[in-house]
């Protein structure tokens, strides 16, 4: 990690901020929710969703930023129960 931050906050999109994503020899960067994001740009152009989506998927989610580039999340509690719940996906930190 170096003295320099090098955060990049995507312009527009502070109501979608959830946190700070840590990577393990790496700067932290700022952790976005995706169906947030969505929503906001659904908002802000009154876009419907299909239109609100093949926007975020096109000119957001694949943009490189550098080492500062946010992290994208999406948030599926079906996919979390079911991860916790298999017994093959555990890890135990020491």
């Amino acid at each position: 990690m170096s003295d320099e931050v090098n955060v990049v906050r995507l312009v527009g999109f502070d109501d979608a901020i959830i946190g700070m994503a840590a990577r393990k020899g790496q700067d932290d960067v700022l952790a976005y929710d995706v169906q947030k994001m969505i929503n906001i740009l659904m908002n802000d152009n009154e876009w419907d969703e299909d239109e609100a989506i093949e926007y975020f998927y096109y000119n957001i989610y694949d943009a490189w930023m550098g080492d500062g580039t946010p992290v994208l999340i999406t948030v599926n509690n079906k996919v979390i129960e079911d991860y916790i719940n298999d017994q093959n996906a555990s890890v135990q930190l020491h």
